[in-house]
């Protein structure tokens, strides 16, 4: 998408190896490391302070499960929605994963687009319907840290760089029960963090080690390097999924059209050198798919007007 809009260069701070792919792709130079304010940060890079970043500077996430990286790698979430019914519930379903699914952590909840003060009277307007900041809270069991009021000087300093300076008492913290845990809350994380820092550090090892003794050499190499991606590059998934389906395209390069229908689940996974009984199914979607891809690719050769009713 950014590349159809003419994005040359991407500041961020860190690059994970799907997105840093993914952009590289499509010819976008990718700066990493950048800290500090936006306007600080376009101004260094016009003075040519940053140089592109050769490679991704994390390690890959493979999702919740599977091969497990982005589990559990901080010391809680924060979460962010407005008071529209459907950005409610997107809210409360990650409430679930975080609490259910993935046992971590609600540090505290943020209302943003709260309400609007009027000018002249200060009037409180609530112009995406009532708040649902406390209902989250409670939800989240964690605090309301914010209402964030719809303010033009808040978006000004946000396009200038500035956000830091933004001070203002209608972002005040509500006067909750809440508020009380949140402070221990902040006072016990300053203590602990660095410890948790340490033990997040040896988790990641364990996954990797545990990653290693599961997965092909094979497996994990197609994983976080897959082939044959090019403008495809934009989708994502397990990495299971991404190994497979990087092996299937290998397997079918530089055979005839017949014999790409010819490759199996098996193929792949002999290819792979064997997945983990929960992730076989990946290998049987990789071959599947490509043999969709063929049968699309022979019927747009008999019937080419089905290419170009197809873009419309």
């Amino acid at each position: 998408m950014i590349a159809n809009k003419g994005v040359e260069v991407v500041l961020t701070g860190n690059t994970g190896p799907n997105a840093f792919q993914t952009l590289s792709a499509a010819g976008i130079q990718v700066i990493s490391g950048v800290t500090g304010r936006i306007r600080d940060a376009i101004e260094a890079y016009k003075r040519g302070q940053f140089q592109a970043s050769p490679q991704p500077t994390v390690n890959a996430h493979f999702g919740i499960g599977g091969m497990g990286m982005g589990r559990g790698m901080g010391i809680g979430v924060v979460i962010v929605f407005s008071p529209q019914e459907l950005a409610a519930m997107v809210a409360r379903k990650a409430v679930k994963m975080a609490q259910e699914a993935m046992h971590i952590p609600i540090l505290g909840v943020v209302e943003n687009m709260s309400y609007f003060l009027l000018p002249d009277t200060g009037k409180r307007i609530e112009l995406f319907g009532r708040s649902k900041g406390e209902e989250m809270a409670k939800a989240a069991e964690a605090p309301l840290l914010a209402q964030i009021p719809i303010d033009p000087e808040l978006a000004r300093l946000c396009d200038e760089g500035d956000i830091e300076h933004y001070d203002s008492e209608v972002t005040a913290l509500p006067k909750l029960s809440y508020r009380p845990y949140w402070l221990r809350r902040s006072e016990e994380v300053c203590k602990w963090r660095n410890q948790m820092a340490w033990e997040f550090d040896k988790l990641e090892e364990e996954i990797m080690a545990d990653m290693w003794s599961a997965y092909t050499k094979a497996a994990i190499d197609h994983a976080m390097n897959p082939r044959n991606v090019g403008s495809m590059a934009d989708t994502d998934g397990f990495g299971t999924s991404i190994a497979a389906g990087s092996m299937v395209t290998e397997l079918a390069r530089g055979k005839a059209v017949i014999e790409g229908l010819r490759i199996t689940q098996q193929d792949v996974l002999d290819a792979l050198g064997g997945l983990p009984e929960e992730s076989v199914h990946c290998a049987l979607l990789a071959a599947s798919t490509l043999k969709e891809a063929i049968r699309d690719y022979m019927a747009f050769e008999k019937e080419p007007w089905k290419r170009a009713y197809q873009r419309h």
